[in-house]
């Protein structure tokens, strides 16, 4: 009956609805809460959210919060004098979960290429909450941490993929290389991948736009491991003797 999206926009949506006109500290609060998976005592979510507040101002702050999350959300919030508790009675959905679940490396490569599909964006992309540093920190770890882990998944998902023809492997590069653009080991497994399905001119123009990113994100041109890829792929194309097979352990 419940869904948090806090991969790009966030979002909450209640029986397939979206909730509007929550203060953005009511937002962050069930963020964090949902999160957490643990209870958290009623200081630390004060100190997290008005820090600059004494603590009877913060508290009581955190109470009505509470109390407008509750009337909201009647049976999501377990809460008694210390502690506060996300534990929802119905069923919900936290696309945090899916993604942190499902990008185990003890899972099938189609089950993890499903869960890093859910990484849509940026933890919590574009969401501000003012005066309340402890909690922009805690954004800040946690987007980082779940950029690493959606990174680290694809580049597995493609080592992993034994059917380099199929377009799955290609498109999870092509996400890879749209969450870290300067990634040359993606940028030459790109190459590899088109020259495996039979599209050199592809894969030489590909390294064309690598040195053209690097050039603009960093001032740099490609590593050497790099040009040597294109300049094998262009001997290949031009038809040179001696060309050795290209495999895929030498360029990732």
């Amino acid at each position: 009956m419940l869904e948090l999206r806090m991969l790009g926009s966030p979002l909450i949506l209640l029986k397939n609805r979206p909730i509007y006109g929550l203060l953005a500290k009511d937002q962050a609060l069930l963020f964090y809460l949902a999160l957490q998976r643990r209870p958290s005592s009623r200081s630390a979510l004060a100190d997290l959210l008005w820090p600059e507040k004494c603590e009877v101002d913060s508290l009581t702050n955190l109470r009505q919060a509470l109390y407008r999350l509750r009337r909201i959300l009647p049976d999501v919030l377990q809460v008694n004098r210390l502690t506060v508790y996300f534990d929802p009675m119905d069923a919900i959905q936290i696309d945090v979960v899916r993604l942190e679940e499902g990008c185990s490396p003890h899972n099938a490569p189609a089950v993890r290429r499903a869960a890093v599909a859910t990484y849509v964006g940026e933890f919590l992309e574009g969401f501000q909450v003012f005066q309340a540093a402890p909690f922009e920190e805690w954004v800040s770890l946690t987007r980082e941490r779940l950029h690493s882990l959606a990174v680290q998944t694809l580049a597995t998902v493609v080592a992993d993929h034994s059917d380099t023809r199929t377009s799955s492997v290609l498109a999870a590069v092509d996400r890879l290389l749209e969450l870290e653009p300067w990634n040359e080991m993606a940028h030459r497994q790109k190459m590899w991948l088109l020259e495996q399905q039979g599209r050199l001119p592809a894969a030489l123009e590909h390294y064309q736009r690598c040195h053209q990113i690097l050039r603009q994100e960093l001032g740099i041109p490609p590593e050497p491991a790099t040009t040597a890829l294109y300049e094998q792929l262009r001997g290949r194309l031009l038809g040179r003797p001696g060309s050795s097979p290209l495999l895929s352990g030498h360029f990732c």
